[in-house]
């Protein structure tokens, strides 16, 4: 099974995600800030998003996680309609969470569900998700 490191840069941290866990690293010192798990994630890639101080990070499990970006302290965590990589996408308070022919709707302060559906005929693989402003 593979893996995947995938850092943004973000006020002075770093934070970078894989197999499983999320941690917050200093910018300037590579010193680490804190250290978060998705709740049964294994060893699967793990995407994430950092907007306005929150951390969204989806495992490959039907798992998505909100953090604080400054303390790591969870937010809210929850499942959600589909398992396998997942792309993410903001919108307003909208938090779109795309697997393969799977799309949800969640509400990014609460990880409420808004609504979920399946886009039929396009396959499997991994999805790539853009959020229009209109």
């Amino acid at each position: 099974m593979g893996y995947r490191e995938d850092a943004r840069r973000r006020g002075g941290r770093v934070v970078i995600a894989m197999n499983g866990e999320i941690a917050a690293l200093d910018r300037e010192t590579g010193d680490e800030l804190w250290r978060a798990s998705i709740h049964g994630a294994g060893l699967g890639r793990v995407s994430i998003l950092v907007r306005d101080g929150l951390v969204y990070a989806a495992s490959e499990e039907e798992r998505v996680v909100c953090l604080d970006e400054a303390t790591g302290d969870k937010r809210w965590e929850r499942e959600t309609v589909a398992y396998g990589r997942a792309t993410l996408a903001l919108r307003a308070d909208d938090l779109f969470v795309a697997r393969g022919s799977h799309l949800e709707c969640l509400d990014r302060l609460t990880g409420d569900s808004r609504w979920a559906k399946t886009v039929r005929g396009m396959g499997k693989g991994v999805a790539t998700l853009v959020v229009s402003d209109d």
